[in-house]
């Protein structure tokens, strides 16, 4: 009886064994899944940190391009501004030869008028000198009518 309960004993002692064993394995096996777990988390992580590392050089890059178009239309604001100032110079100079241009208008109309006063002067002066010259004429034949008689 006593080699029986040894017997029982050693049966119950070996499958208690074989269970260890089989729950060794199982966590063994599952430890393994946990280390290849924890190995495709870090390569995810790796990768992830990766992307935002070129994420954050795409928005850096970004960023400079904003900051040098702003630049650029504040340097074309700048040239529209001066453009600006420039064209009202013109316009101021286009009123100033206008006005100009009236008042030399003006002056030539009272020029033109005192020519043809002058012209007229001048017709005057030439029918009065031909007339002259007639009466002249007229004096010089009375004259030598005079000296022959």
């Amino acid at each position: 009886m006593v080699a029986d309960e040894v017997r029982k004993l050693a049966e119950q002692s070996a499958a208690a064994a074989d269970k260890i064993s089989s729950l060794i394995r199982q966590v063994q096996a599952q430890t393994e899944k946990a280390v290849e777990t924890m190995h495709a988390g870090r390569d995810i992580t790796e990768k992830s940190a990766q992307s935002v590392s070129a994420a954050g050089g795409a928005f850096r890059a970004i960023a400079q391009h904003v900051n040098s178009l702003t630049e650029k239309v504040s340097q074309t604001n700048s040239a529209i501004s001066e453009a600006h100032k420039g064209s009202d110079k013109i316009v101021e100079a286009v009123i100033n030869i206008d006005a100009a241009s009236s008042r030399l208008a003006m002056e030539t109309e009272t020029v033109s008028a005192a020519t043809e006063e002058q012209g007229a002067a001048i017709e005057e002066v030439a029918t009065a000198s031909r007339q002259l010259a007639e009466m002249a004429g007229k004096l010089q034949q009375a004259i030598a009518e005079f000296k022959l008689r």
